[in-house]
């Protein structure tokens, strides 16, 4: 069995070891786009990769002032489901629950022949919110983490002439219907991993989500205004920062 992954990183300097390590361990291709990383995060990376020198894992740069994940990860994803059994779909703040690779491959195994597989988010919260190694704490959930789904595509996909991946890589988008199969407890989120990483984080989704006058008609990304007013009011505390990563809207 072959798994292949897609991945677009942005400034997670704190925790782009442990992720990477995920990467090589589970998967047999990868490629990973940073989309304008400026902390040490991208550096880390491309060490990394040299070191390893393998052709399995590749790295590139995105250059864009739009919300442009969906067409990027679709033209990736379709490159790598023709030379892999599956494509996992992954940000930089994700990690995929299983004890090994062999793990992995029993469970989709068990999955049977679908053309996509969604993996229901569990959100996670760091209980230290000072930018340290979140691994060493304990980690806070909510009882309502699960309302968001990520996608793994198999195989069976190239079957299907016209698709794409939405938007977050929460689904497919295609006129064909799809069989789907639904899981829970497979995947952990972390889209808040410090104070600073917040801040940093919806400043500048606020600005991209400035310029894209498209997402703002149709209401996507109206969370990104309200944590921007509250960091501007002067109201972000750390277990605000909490609650609203063990809460995470997509």
């Amino acid at each position: 069995m072959n798994i292949g992954c897609v991945s677009m990183v942005r400034n997670i300097e704190n925790i782009v070891k442990p992720f990477f390590d995920q990467l090589v361990t589970f998967f047999d291709e990868v490629i990973i786009i940073d989309h304008e990383s400026y902390d040490r995060a991208i550096g880390y990376i491309k060490s990394a990769h040299k070191e390893l020198n393998s052709p399995k894992l590749k790295v590139y740069t995105a250059v864009s002032d739009v919300h442009a994940q969906s067409e990027i990860v679709t033209h990736f994803s379709r490159e790598l489901i023709e030379r892999n059994d599956f494509v996992f779909i992954l940000d930089s703040d994700e990690f995929i629950n299983f004890s090994d690779r062999k793990d992995l491959e029993n469970f989709l195994v068990s999955v049977g022949d679908p053309h996509c597989i969604h993996l229901y988010w569990e959100n996670i919260a760091p209980e230290k919110m000072d930018g340290r190694n979140i691994f060493a704490g304990r980690f806070f959930t909510s009882e309502n983490s699960d309302t968001y789904e990520k996608v793994v595509i198999s195989k069976r996909m190239r079957e299907v002439k016209k698709w794409k991946v939405s938007q977050g890589s929460h689904f497919i988008e295609s006129s064909e219907d799809l069989k789907i199969t639904r899981h829970y407890g497979k995947l952990y989120h972390i889209p808040i991993q410090s104070k600073l990483q917040f801040v940093m984080k919806f400043l500048n989704g606020y600005r991209i989500l400035s310029a894209d006058k498209k997402n703002r008609l149709i209401g996507r990304g109206n969370h990104w205004i309200e944590y921007f007013m509250l960091i501007n009011d002067g109201n972000l505390s750390e277990m605000t920062c909490i609650e609203i990563g063990a809460s995470y809207q997509s």
